[in-house]
C-alpha cells in the first residue's frame, strides 16, 4: 500500500519524505549548535513532527512541557536548567531563552532518506504532567514505550484498514497529542494529520470536510461539548478518541449522534500513556490495550505490566476489576473522604455540572484544616444569572450525599483551564480567595458598536446584529490587549444590538500568561474568551 501524505497544510499534502528530508536536514543544524536538550514548542504540527525526528537523528534530549504557557516553560527549564527552544515561523516569540524556528527552506530540497523512524537508545524525550494540581511532573521514555504506543494507536484506529484523515484539537506536547499526533503518524504511513489544530467548534467542522480518508477526530470533552452546544453537524467520521478528563456517558452519547461515528475514551497518564479504551456511550468498562497487564488489589490500587512498563507501574487511580477489564473509580489525588464516606472530585463536578443553572463549574478538594475537623469540598461555578449559592447546594442536595455538598460556593466569569482543557486548580483558589476578600481592582471598561459599523449592513438584515469576530475586538480594545498570542477559547453566549453598551472583565494570570475576557451587556453575558498573551521573559 502507497504511504499517504503524512501531513496536511493549508490545504496541500506533505509526503513522508519530505519531513523526513526536511528533518535530516534540521538535525544537520542541531549537530552543529551546542550541546544539550532541545525544546519542540512548535504549533505548527509538521514543524513539530521534523523537529522530534531531527533531535532524535542528532542525538539530542527532547523536553515537552505540557503546553506554551510560560509558567509552564519556566517550570521545565529550572528542572532542566537550559535548552535550544524550537519554534515554528509564524509562533508568538520566547526571550529569555536561545531560539531556533523551524526554516521553512529545509522543506524545499528534498533528499532520498528513509522514512522510518528509529527512536534514539540512550537520548530519549521527557513529557510533563499538566500541573492543573501542582508543579509539572517530567516522565522520561524511550524506543520500547513509544514503539509499543504506535502500534498501540493503530490498533484503536484500525490503520491497517486504509488511509486516515485525523483531526487534533490538542497540542502535541501533552502525552495524549503526542500519542496521536506524532507516535501515531510516525508509526502508521496510512494516516495523514492536519497541521492546523483548530479548537473552536466551527473550525472543528471545517477541518474535518478538508482531510482526506476516513475521518477522526482527537478531542477532550471541552471540545466536544462545544461541538454538541452548537449543533452544526460535521461531516461522518470513522471515530473520535478523547481524553484530558472524565467523559459523562450521556454527553459522549450525544456527541455520537451528532458525528456520526463511535466516540473512544481513553484512559492513561504522563507516565504510562494510552493504557486502555472504552466505548462510554455504551458503558463504564474499560478493556486494556492487548500488550498490558493489571493486577488490583482489594483497595482498588492497580499495578499495570507490559514490556514497555519495565518492572510495571503501580497507577495513582482506585480500580475495580471487571469483566475484560475494570472500572475507573477515582484518582488517588481525586478522592474525597468526609465522614467514613467516600467519593470523587470528578463525580461531584459531573454532578455539580449537571445543574441546569450551571455553565461551567468544577468542585476542589478542601483546603487544610485543624485534625479532627470536618471538612467540606468547594464549588467554583460560572452559572446563570440571579442564581445564588443556596440554589446550587439545593441542587446537589439532590444528587450526592449531603456531606460531599460544598458549603462554599464561589461564582466566577470563567474557569481557568489549561490548553487541554484541565482546570488550574490553584488559580481557582487565588481567584476564590480574592472572591472572599472582596478585593476586585480591575475596572469594568466598556464599549458600545454604532448603529453605522460596517460590519452591520447585510448581517442579519432588518434586525442586524453585531458580528462575533467585532464583539471580540472591540472587547480585547477596551481591555488594552494589543498583542494576542493564541485564542484559547471564545463562546459568544448572547446576541449584542447596536448601540448597546457591553462592559468587560479582564482577568490577567501572569504566571500562565493569560487573560480571561468576559463581556456583559445589561443582565445578559455576550462573551467569554481565553487567549494566551505575547510570551514575555520567560
Amino acid at each position: 500500500m502507497t504511504a499517504a501524505p503524512l501531513i496536511l497544510r493549508d490545504g496541500r499534502p506533505v509526503a513522508r519524505q519530505t519531513v523526513f528530508s526536511a528533518a535530516a536536514a534540521l538535525a544537520k543544524r542541531l549537530s552543529a549548535s551546542a550541546p544539550g536538550p532541545i525544546m519542540p514548542l512548535c504549533g505548527r504540527r509538521r514543524d513539530l513532527l521534523v523537529s522530534v525526528i531531527a533531535g532524535q537523528q542528532a542525538g539530542r534530549e527532547i523536553i515537552l512541557p505540557p503546553d506554551d504557557a510560560r509558567s509552564a516553560i519556566r517550570s521545565v527549564l529550572g528542572q532542566f536548567g537550559s535548552a535550544l527552544v524550537l519554534l515554528s515561523e509564524d509562533d508568538p516569540a520566547v526571550t529569555g531563552v536561545t531560539v531556533l524556528r523551524v526554516p521553512q527552506t529545509i522543506f524545499e530540497a528534498e533528499e532520498p532518506v528513509g522514512t522510518a523512524m528509529t527512536w534514539h537508545a540512550e537520548r530519549g524525550v521527557t513529557l510533563y504532567t499538566s500541573g492543573s494540581t501542582g508543579v509539572p511532573v517530567g516522565h522520561r521514555h524511550g524506543p520500547d514505550f513509544f514503539e509499543a504506543g504506535a502500534s498501540a494507536w493503530a490498533r484503536i484506529l484500525e490503520a491497517d484498514k486504509g488511509p486516515v484523515g485525523m483531526v487534533v484539537t490538542v497540542p502535541g506536547q501533552h502525552m495524549f497529542g503526542f500519542e496521536s499526533s506524532v507516535l501515531l503518524p510516525l508509526g502508521a504511513d496510512s494516516v495523514t494529520v492536519l497541521d492546523e489544530r483548530p479548537f473552536f467548534a466551527a473550525d472543528i467542522v471545517k477541518a474535518l470536510h478538508a482531510v482526506p480518508g476516513r475521518r477522526v477526530l482527537i478531542l477532550t470533552p471541552l471540545h466536544l461539548r462545544a461541538l454538541v452546544e452548537t449543533g452544526e453537524r460535521p461531516p461522518p467520521i470513522d471515530r473520535a478518541v478523547i481524553a484530558t478528563a472524565p467523559l459523562d456517558r450521556e454527553l459522549a452519547a450525544r456527541g455520537e449522534d451528532l458525528l456520526g461515528g463511535p466516540i473512544i475514551e481513553v484512559y492513561g497518564s504522563t507516565e504510562t500513556g494510552m493504557l486502555a479504551t472504552r466505548r462510554t456511550a455504551l458503558g463504564e468498562d474499560f478493556r486494556t490495550r492487548d500488550d498490558v497487564s493489571l493486577t488490583i488489589d482489594a483497595d482498588g490500587r492497580a499495578t499495570a505490566f507490559g514490556k514497555f512498563l519495565g518492572d510495571g507501574l503501580v497507577l495513582n487511580d482506585r480500580l475495580e476489576p471487571a469483566e475484560g477489564g475494570f472500572r475507573l473509580i477515582a484518582r488517588d489525588k481525586d478522592l474525597l473522604k468526609v465522614a467514613g464516606k467516600r467519593a470523587s472530585l470528578a463525580g461531584l463536578t459531573a454532578a455539580l455540572n449537571d445543574l441546569p443553572m450551571v455553565k461551567d463549574g468544577v468542585v476542589l478538594p478542601p483546603a487544610e484544616t485543624p485534625e479532627g475537623t470536618a471538612a467540606r469540598p468547594v464549588a467554583a461555578v460560572v452559572a446563570e444569572p440571579g442564581t445564588s449559592a443556596e440554589d446550587i447546594r439545593r441542587g446537589m442536595r439532590q444528587r450526592v450525599p449531603s456531606v460531599f455538598v460544598p458549603r462554599r460556593v464561589a461564582f466566577l466569569d470563567d474557569l481557568p483551564r489549561t490548553a487541554v482543557g484541565k482546570v488550574q486548580v490553584e488559580t481557582i483558589r487565588t481567584l476564590i480567595a480574592a472572591d472572599e476578600t472582596g478585593s476586585d481592582p480591575a475596572p469594568k471598561p466598556s464599549f458600545t458598536i454604532a448603529a453605522d459599523h460596517t460590519s452591520l449592513p447585510g448581517h442579519f438584515p432588518g434586525d442586524p446584529i453585531v458580528p462575533g469576530a467585532v464583539i471580540l475586538d472591540h472587547a480585547l480594545a477596551a481591555a488594552g490587549i494589543a498583542s494576542v498570542g493564541r485564542l484559547m477559547s471564545v463562546r459568544f453566549l448572547g446576541i449584542l444590538k447596536a448601540g448597546e453598551a457591553c462592559s468587560v472583565t479582564a482577568r490577567t494570570d501572569d504566571a500562565a500568561g493569560t487573560v480571561a475576557l468576559d463581556c456583559v451587556a445589561g443582565e445578559r453575558r455576550i462573551l467569554s474568551a481565553k487567549l494566551s498573551l505575547r510570551r514575555g521573559n520567560v
